[in-house]
């Protein structure tokens, strides 16, 4: 009994990484098709091939063995791709919340009728599935632009670019603006230019016959010694080129991609959050400072989709910011993006009424009136005109609510 069973584990432990390089190699391909077994198969062997890196990165070299599944462009894309493709909002029974211009608008759900309780069990089982898919890619994207994002920047530069060896700096033209100025109103960064459209294509078989005539797919042995020579000879990246790759990485990254609230609770990841913003503020060999509100953002999307976290990431992002009760003549990015956020959860109605919010606005009422402040003070050529006016929009939005 105990071989049979040995032997039976085996057999799934097989079939389950079968399953996993069947998603992952539809996931490098445009408008990928993926089975719900696949994706599950891959996200539980993706992620078990973080952690063994992860457990190895502390006192060993990442050998290349360990990255089966690796960082392409294509594969970043194609999850980025169907965790869109996916997205579907909770509805609850009673009510929804539509956040729409900085505004919450609230719209009763209807009833559905007994005449047409066959249509709705079909509603219902298409959303249940959409559920599941939601929260597989979430997770998967979790894992890459979260967990694996972790580890590269906790890497030296040997270990990163082993992580990143397969993934190529993209065009500038293919990717949104990093360094575009904050934006003070609620929608979420840019995302990539995905398309939301499936194409179907059918494609006729075509039947063998006898003469048929056949090629060898052998390679000549001059070409399989010379591809070994390439492999061999990769180049380590530089520290200036890996930067390259890890913005490029952080430009597909939006809560878009990573919506699902079971993949936050899954994979714990506000603490890795805060972890990653200290890794870019301190990291010695790259200057990446300017790409932390990327991910504090992340949060502040969070707390507009799920209201209920306000309690505990507002006071988080307030700490990664570091943000003071009072700030005087202190003008900084992390103090605008702090606004940025207070003003974003203003424009939701649940939240700007909970006394939490409203508790948190209290106590920094000082640190609102520093900001004010710092800008009346500055001259007049310091000022950046957006900037001022956003800010003090800004402000003047929190402090309404």
């Amino acid at each position: 009994t105990d071989n049979k069973s040995k032997s039976e584990g085996g057999g799934g432990a097989i079939e389950e990484e079968a399953a996993a390089e069947r998603a992952y190699d539809q996931l490098c391909f445009d408008y990928p098709l993926v089975s719900k077994a696949d994706i599950t198969s891959l996200v539980t062997l993706f992620w078990d091939q973080i952690k063994l890196i992860e457990n190895t990165q502390s006192h060993s070299k990442i050998d290349n063995n360990l990255i089966k599944y690796k960082l392409t462009n294509t594969f970043v894309q194609g999850c980025c791709y169907c965790a869109l493709k996916h997205r579907t909002n909770a509805q609850p029974k009673q009510q929804l919340e539509i956040i729409k211009g900085g505004k919450a608008e609230s719209i009763p759900t209807t009833t559905t009728t007994s005449s047409s309780s066959s249509s709705s069990n079909k509603v219902d089982s298409d959303t249940e599935n959409k559920e599941s898919f939601g929260e597989q890619y979430s997770t998967l994207n979790g894992l890459i632009f979260i967990k694996l994002l972790k580890l590269i920047l906790r890497s030296d530069q040997e270990q990163a670019d082993r992580l990143l060896a397969d993934f190529q700096v993209e065009s500038s033209d293919d990717l949104p603006d990093l360094t575009s100025e904050l934006a003070s109103s609620p929608p979420p960064p840019p995302l990539p230019n995905y398309s939301l459209v499936i194409e179907e294509v059918n494609i006729a078989e075509k039947q063998d016959t006898d003469e048929d005539i056949y090629e060898s797919c052998d390679c000549p042995s001059d070409v399989v010694s010379s591809s070994s020579s390439l492999i061999s000879e990769h180049k380590q990246c530089t520290w200036e080129q890996l930067s390259q790759k890890i913005q490029n990485i952080i430009a597909h990254l939006s809560f878009e991609v990573i919506f699902h609230d079971k993949a936050w609770i899954r994979l714990d990841l506000d603490a890795d959050i805060s972890e990653i913003v200290d890794l870019l503020q301190s990291h010695k060999q790259i200057d990446l400072k300017n790409l932390s509100s990327n991910f504090v953002m992340l949060l502040r999307d969070r707390m507009l989709d799920q209201p209920s976290t306000v309690n505990y990431l507002l006071p988080s992002c307030f700490s990664i910011l570091k943000i003071e009760k009072r700030m005087p003549k202190r003008l900084h990015q992390n103090a605008q993006t702090a606004i940025s956020i207070l003003s974003s959860l203003a424009g939701h109605k649940i939240i700007a009424s909970s006394q939490y919010y409203i508790n948190i606005v209290r106590d920094h009422l000082g640190f609102l009136e520093d900001r004010l402040s710092s800008i009346c003070d500055l001259p007049f050529k310091q000022l950046g005109p957006m900037d001022s006016v956003n800010e003090v929009r800004s402000i003047s939005i929190t402090l309404r609510s």
